[in-house]
């Protein structure tokens, strides 16, 4: 019984890594993979994606100093990328280069949280992706990107939306496709991922 425990560990431990043997680069993997995997395998596949998203967003988060004002350092920053001809800016004090800091650390960390995915359960991301890839215009999209369409779904992006994201990833990646009119009739680009 002793010796049996350890190999059943070893076993569970590199299930995953057979599971996905078979493929070179996990960035080659689309809808014709997801099709053809049986559900724990997906389910897998969805747990390692989110953790690996988690980490990533979670060790490259910067902190802002407590005093930091997102407001003011608009203004700062507008300031010096929308220059007055009869006053231009070449030198800013102390704070202000504080704030102008601040303003790129928010605007990076912005872009980082776009990758999180957050109150969002496995069990809804596996039944999202198998009706994506339901739709035969959507098999070749890579996995990588599919979670993120499926993520924007749930939180509730608007068909508009989805639709230029899907073009835009059915298109070669043009980001022209990521403009789309919405139901305003005020055009828009849609933020992927």
């Amino acid at each position: 019984m002793q010796k049996t425990v350890p190999i059943l560990i070893l076993c569970v431990l590199l299930l995953p890594v057979a599971v996905y043997a078979d493929k070179q680069d996990i960035s080659d993997m689309d809808g014709t993979d997801w099709t053809e995997w049986q559900s724990f395998q997906k389910y897998s596949f969805i747990s390692g994606f989110m953790a690996g998203a988690d980490n990533v967003v979670t060790n490259n988060i910067q902190t802002q100093d407590s005093k930091y004002d997102s407001d003011m350092a608009s203004k700062v920053f507008y300031s010096y990328i929308v220059l007055d001809d009869k006053k231009p800016k070449n030198s800013f004090s102390r704070k202000e280069v504080a704030l102008l800091l601040g303003n790129q650390t928010e605007g990076l960390n912005i872009g980082l949280y776009r990758y999180a995915i957050l109150g969002i359960t496995n069990g809804q991301l596996v039944e999202g992706l198998n009706t994506f890839y339901g739709d035969f215009k959507n098999k070749q999209i890579k996995l990588r990107d599919a979670v993120y369409v499926v993520k924007q779904q749930i939180k509730g992006a608007s068909p508009e939306e989805v639709e230029a994201i899907l073009r835009f990833l059915r298109a070669d990646r043009d980001y022209k496709n990521l403009f789309y009119t919405d139901k305003d009739g005020k055009k828009t680009l849609a933020i992927f991922p």
